[in-house]
């Protein structure tokens, strides 16, 4: 099997190559997200993913996935919160509300030069959440470590009513997606 490059830092990711048994390497890329821009979000990501992984793929060989996931509400695209406050205040939107979790991929195959770019997205419906478990939430500060201020893998389940989409694409990954593509670069996971 090909060599295949996650160029990502994200745990969450790992933790899904992991899962599957895949043996890959993880390099994290080093761009600058805030100078890559488009109104709108499916193409953000893919641009985003894009760049990462062609970003990994000037000095290592290999198969080369590139990832990065935002959210979209009330017409906003939303990262990473910078501050426990704003954190806060998002989860104040999302409480009955729903969202849209975009994650775009670039799968680039550094000897032949073949890349794939596409997005993934998946809705997620939030419970009403009391400010009491807002503020208790906010207490864990990873919580700036994900899009939207949450984890839907970690304490913020409880707060998920439902899904549509793959539930992988909204932990990190849309890894039934990646893995068909993966088949038009000879690889099956």
């Amino acid at each position: 099997m090909k060599n295949i490059i996650l160029a990502s830092a994200s745990n969450a990711r790992r933790k899904i190559l992991d899962d599957l048994g895949i043996t890959y390497t993880a390099i994290p890329s080093n761009i600058d997200e805030s100078k890559i821009q488009d109104p709108d979000p499916k193409k953000l990501v893919q641009l985003l993913s894009n760049a990462k992984a062609t970003e990994v793929a000037k000095s290592r060989k290999g198969i080369v996935i590139g990832a990065d996931s935002l959210i979209f509400f009330n017409r906003r695209i939303i990262g990473k919160p910078s501050s426990i406050e704003e954190a806060e205040s998002l989860l104040r939107e999302f409480s009955g509300n729903s969202q849209i979790l975009y994650t775009g991929v670039t799968i680039l195959d550094t000897s032949s030069g073949k890349t794939k770019t596409f997005a993934e997205e998946t809705k997620i419906y939030f419970r009403k959440i009391t400010e009491d478990e807002i503020l208790a939430y906010a207490k864990d500060s990873s919580i700036l470590n994900h899009a939207g201020g949450y984890n839907i893998a970690g304490k913020a389940m409880k707060f998920i009513r439902s899904i549509e989409g793959d539930y992988f694409n909204f932990v990190g990954l849309p890894i039934c997606r990646i893995a068909e593509e993966l088949k038009e670069f000879d690889i099956n996971l």
